[in-house]
């Protein structure tokens, strides 16, 4: 390919009207080269960021070039079994969006997902974020069309995990969208329900969680992710807290408390001492951590 530095000064030729945009600096030719390469690199700044961003989508263009880091993925059934996979993405602003490959795509792509690592990806089609119940709080979400390409790639600049945690109090209040997926942090203060799987029942498990100002929810979970609780909570010692992180939670009304299920039956609850963790540990006393439950469904 042409040096277009060298083509915009060292040609004495008239030029078209399709020069590029080096050669659309005005007087570039007369500069000294040094200073002319300078000034074509500042009018063309834009080159020098290699990823686009999930502030500037729009539903006009379908080539894109993104840094990425997949945070969450999980499978979905559709009524007629048909499966598709969803996930969340950051890019390297940190920003988060809802991401779905279509059944068509599923087979290409499965095998190559994987949590917490981070990718190229080349193109996509940018649709409404109009589900019912939203997973991000973006205008849009990515969908893999027969054009996107992934590519895995060590981005170490991209977060491991944002968490779009709701305070309890917000909840109480009826300040948070009743159609956004939440992240929540809290210690179990009380189990209040749970239910063994029989004819017409499913497993389910209810408790209340408190927060550092002691605020209380409600929080359910069903079936797979209700059978793993009831085992870890009976297990564990009484004077043990059980600090839980849950993502992608549905906020409901019910009288005095927020109920708050996994929308995908879908429980993250983490090891990791982050800060938020940390400090619920201090308050708490909690001698153990519900280590990763997470239904790995997609994988």
């Amino acid at each position: 390919m042409a040096n277009p530095n060298h083509d915009s000064m060292a040609s004495n030729k008239p030029q078209s009207s399709s020069t590029n945009a080096f050669r659309s600096t005005p007087s570039l030719s007369t500069q000294p080269r040094s200073q002319a390469a300078l000034l074509a690199i500042v009018t063309n700044k834009n080159i020098s960021s290699p990823f686009d961003y999930f502030k500037d989508l729009n539903k006009d263009r379908e080539v894109w070039k993104f840094g990425i880091r997949i945070v969450d993925v999980w499978s979905v059934l559709g009524k007629y079994g048909q499966l598709h996979v969803e996930m969340v993405f950051v890019d390297v602003k940190g920003d988060r969006i809802h991401v779905v490959v279509p059944k068509d795509y599923v087979a290409g792509f499965k095998d190559m997902l994987k949590e917490h690592t981070t990718y190229i990806m080349h193109n996509c089609s940018v649709v409404d974020n109009d589900d019912q119940f939203k997973v991000c709080d973006h205008r849009y979400k990515l969908m893999f069309n027969s054009g996107t390409t992934l590519t895995e790639e060590k981005l170490d600049q991209i977060p491991s995990h944002v968490y779009n945690f709701k305070s309890f109090g917000d909840i109480l209040s009826g300040k948070c969208q009743s159609n956004l997926l939440v992240d929540v942090i809290g210690v179990v203060h009380e189990v209040t329900f749970t239910q063994r799987e029989g004819v017409g029942k499913k497993v389910q498990a209810s408790f209340n969680m408190k927060d550092l100002s002691g605020n209380i929810i409600n929080c359910t979970l069903w079936e797979d992710n209700g059978r793993k609780f009831m085992s870890y909570s009976t297990n564990t010692s009484e004077n043990a807290a059980i600090i839980i992180i849950l993502t992608r939670a549905r906020i409901k009304h019910a009288h005095v408390f927020q109920k708050m299920r996994s929308l995908w039956m879908h429980l993250k609850l983490y090891h990791r001492l982050w800060d938020q963790v940390n400090i619920l540990i201090k308050k708490f006393f909690a001698t153990k951590l519900i280590s990763n439950l997470s239904n790995k469904s997609a994988k």
